[in-house]
């Protein structure tokens, strides 16, 4: 219900679709919340928000306010985090390769993640079978167009992209 408008929009979005509000307000915030937790990682996340909690206390807070706060203790500059995840009704579409090359002993799985159209900020988790074993990567995308390449001793095999479908969107 992404396309009934952005999460900035608020209560405003209940006036044309009440069952679209509630996505949009609850559960679409809820997950940008998830996916700032996996990008700046727990221990940031949580002493931000206990800051946040702290300083708004029994008062009104502001989407800002809690932008800076985070900004603060993480140390980051998440205004592109935040940009297209609350105002825009937009999602991530992401075309998503993978090769995996034999170099002497050892082997290389080169990704290429393509966001085709709008950039959006997020964490992306792969996972793959190596030997007999999970291996599991966040990957921070930042940027249009990223590569990256892990060595293992093993081939690496199926492959998986935005395990849990935790980041919402499109991808190939």
């Amino acid at each position: 219900m992404s396309n009934w408008g952005a999460i900035t929009m608020g209560s405003r979005i209940s006036y044309f679709n009440y069952e679209a509000f509630q996505s949009i307000i609850y559960d679409k915030t809820t997950l940008v919340l998830f996916l700032l937790k996996d990008y700046l990682g727990q221990d940031v996340f949580f002493r931000a928000l206990k800051e946040f909690f702290i300083q708004k206390r029994y008062g009104q807070a502001k989407t800002s306010e809690f932008i800076k706060v985070f900004e603060k203790v993480s140390g980051m500059d998440l205004k592109p985090f935040f940009e297209n995840w609350l105002n825009s009704y937009l999602l991530p579409e992401v075309s998503v390769t993978h090769s995996v090359q034999k170099v002497g002993d050892l082997y290389h799985l080169n990704l290429k993640i393509v966001q085709t159209k709008t950039l959006f900020v997020f964490p992306l988790w792969i996972e793959w079978k190596e030997g007999g074993e999970k291996k599991r990567k966040r990957l921070l995308i930042e940027r249009s167009i990223q590569d990256f390449s892990f060595i293992s001793s093993e081939k690496p095999k199926r492959i998986v992209f935005n395990i849990d479908e935790a980041v919402p969107g499109v991808f190939r």
